[in-house]
């Protein structure tokens, strides 16, 4: 990486790793084994869910990436990028009376299964956003991004295409005040296509981690941020100065599908949601220094009558 520098790693990975983490005195479930962890252990540190059993497995992946830009402008540029993964999972019926994985006995299940994917993708990035100490406050961010998987002679067959579009745009007012609207969608369609999933701190507020998922997602915020503690000021012998804890009241808007099997509002119910998800709520961002601190309180809504409350604390950027 120092050799060709300027460089960059992009690791990208399901949501699943939010409900669990790899057992590090434990990494082969030897002396216990717990079967929610072990599933999601298999989402940590891995890019991509290209199985879509879930079944109770455990699983092995390798892979890497090549990736290359040409910049158009100071903010446009081309991106190509060629990601390589291999993968081996193995199936189990269940547990025994002591906790230990059943092997699969139908012959008619495969107990185990392994793929060899290349996976090319070309996006088109512009990004003239303008920052402040808890996120872009100014301009516009838009992504346009397409792929094509397909597996490489080695298990189940792949040939799948996959797209995204994204769009950001930030309009600062008067005292550090800011408008935040976002708008994106992503697609999948082929022989074993992607499954995406919405819901938690990064999307849909409202709901909880992995609560719809669908070939196809739509998902639309409009967030109003606001300073809200500038500055905290500490005297004594060591003084000390802490600012940048920011607000914000948010409303998120999307959905996850499968095909045509969409149907956003209720029939003969005026404007009450079927497919179309919806929530309202409001936050606070903490700049701790190395990292932002988001807590976001949000109830989903039918535009009818709100759920119940949903709290999240994540560590991450706001869109």
């Amino acid at each position: 990486l120092k050799a060709s520098a300027p460089a960059r790693i992009v690791n990208v990975s399901s949501f699943g790793y939010k409900k669990g983490a790899i057992n590090f005195d434990d990494l082969q479930w030897e002396r216990t084994f717990e079967h929610r962890q072990a599933y999601y252990q298999t989402r940590v540190g891995s890019f991509g869910e290209y199985f879509p059993s879930d079944r109770l497995a455990l699983e092995w992946r390798r892979g890497g990436f090549l990736s290359a830009s040409y910049p158009f402008s100071l903010f446009m540029r081309l991106d190509y990028d060629l990601n390589l993964l291999y993968a081996r999972r193995e199936y189990y019926e269940g547990f025994d009376p002591w906790g230990r994985p059943i092997p699969i006995s139908d012959p008619d299940r495969p107990a185990v299964e392994k793929r060899l994917l290349g996976q090319p993708s070309l996006s088109l990035v512009y990004d003239n956003a303008l920052f402040d100490a808890l996120g872009p406050v100014k301009g516009s961010r838009w992504a346009l991004s397409a792929a094509y998987a397909h597996d490489l002679g080695s298990g189940e067959p792949v040939a799948r295409w996959l797209a995204y579009a994204d769009w950001r745009h930030y309009m600062l007012g008067p005292g550090g005040h800011s408008l935040a609207l976002r708008l994106s969608g992503r697609f999948s369609e082929g022989v074993d296509p992607v499954v995406y999933t919405l819901g938690g701190p990064y999307d849909l507020r409202g709901y909880d981690y992995l609560d719809f998922a669908g070939t196809r997602t739509a998902l639309g915020s409009v967030e109003w941020r606001f300073p809200f503690i500038r500055y905290i000021y500490l005297g004594g012998p060591l003084p000390l100065i802490w600012g940048g804890i920011g607000g914000s009241v948010f409303a998120d808007f999307g959905g996850a599908w499968n095909g045509d099997n969409f149907r956003a509002f209720k029939s003969g119910d005026g404007l009450r949601l079927q497919d179309l998800r919806s929530d309202i709520g409001y936050g606070f961002r903490i700049n701790l220094g190395g990292f932002l601190l988001l807590w976001d309180i949000a109830w989903p809504t039918d535009l009818k009558e709100l759920g119940p409350r949903r709290t999240h604390f994540s560590i991450g950027a706001q869109f």
